[in-house]
């Protein structure tokens, strides 16, 4: 049904018309080749080291557009509570409170709308790239997602709203930490692969740093693990680390897995994670490159 049936179907004309928002299949099947085929035009046109660049950019751009949803929504949301509480049985408050709400509603919609062509923007994008899509900050909570990039934060501080249950993924949490310049992506697969083949609805959690914890994120989007990223606010300097590990374990993980070897040894973050957990009886994993050997996570 094209626009103009809408209008002659519902009357609706002028500012009264609102198109309708397509399923999330036929969003998918739209979003899809449409990433797909500008990448594969970046390709064509010589400028292929270009594209992880613009690729991550496009789908940052929707992931953008769905965070100044989410702050529209929360500030509508606190409208519509003053609204409830000033009702007086006039038709001008029901009137006031009515607008409000179908603009909630339609904000609503029209972000899971966003999430799902963001989720099938992010799959062409690692498809082309044969990287996962991660955002450098901020909240990722999709519709329908095999992965959740979410600001803990957030989540610590999500009111009870329909967003909670995406903000709050629920398993298990594990802590993951180690050295910036970490490389033996083998070493973190297969130690997440071995907690997780225990722990299969198991939640990863990290600080967003490079190296160890990095690649850590990119196993949790291919296993499509939940994750939950510490923030770090880089404000408190040398102290943003240590902040981060007490934000990480106010989550209440049921461990941590720290990654260390002869050419990496603890540094005294992640010591301090350790020594940390170990004070709140959290168990805690010590892996080296060669083989993950230490005390196991029950």
């Amino acid at each position: 049904m094209s626009i103009y049936d809408d209008i002659e179907s519902y009357g609706m004309t002028g500012e009264d018309y609102v198109a309708p928002i397509a399923d999330h299949d036929a969003i998918a099947a739209l979003a899809g080749p449409a990433v797909a085929a500008l990448l594969e035009a970046l390709s064509e046109a010589g400028l292929e080291r270009h594209l992880p660049g613009v690729g991550w950019g496009v789908v940052n751009a929707i992931h953008r557009e769905i965070e100044r949803l989410d702050r529209k929504a929360d500030d509508n949301a606190a409208v519509i509570r003053t609204l409830i509480a000033e009702q007086d049985g006039t038709e001008v408050k029901d009137v006031e409170l009515q607008t409000a709400m179908t603009a909630q509603a339609r904000m609503e919609e029209c972000r899971e709308a966003l999430a799902t062509f963001r989720e099938a923007a992010a799959e062409a994008y690692a498809n082309a790239t044969g990287e996962p899509w991660l955002p450098r900050s901020g909240s990722r909570a999709g519709h329908g997602v095999t992965a959740a990039q979410i600001d803990a934060r957030a989540m610590l501080t999500a009111a009870r709203d329909k967003r909670a249950a995406d903000l709050n993924p629920e398993g298990p949490r594990f802590v993951v930490s180690g050295p910036a310049k970490w490389t033996d992506v083998d070493a973190v697969f297969a130690a997440l692969d071995k907690l997780r083949s225990r722990k299969p609805d198991m939640v990863l959690v990290t600080k967003g740093a490079p190296g160890a914890e990095l690649v850590a994120r990119k196993w949790a989007a291919l296993r499509g693990t939940p994750q939950i990223t510490v923030a770090m606010n880089w404000s408190l300097g040398k102290q943003t680390a240590f902040k981060a590990i007490d934000e990480a374990l106010a989550l209440a993980p049921a461990g941590v897995v720290v990654f260390e070897d002869a050419a990496h040894p603890l540094t005294g973050v992640s010591l301090n994670l350790i020594q940390k957990a170990a004070a709140k009886r959290i168990a805690v994993w010590r892996v080296g490159a060669a083989s993950p050997t230490a005390r196991a996570v029950a």
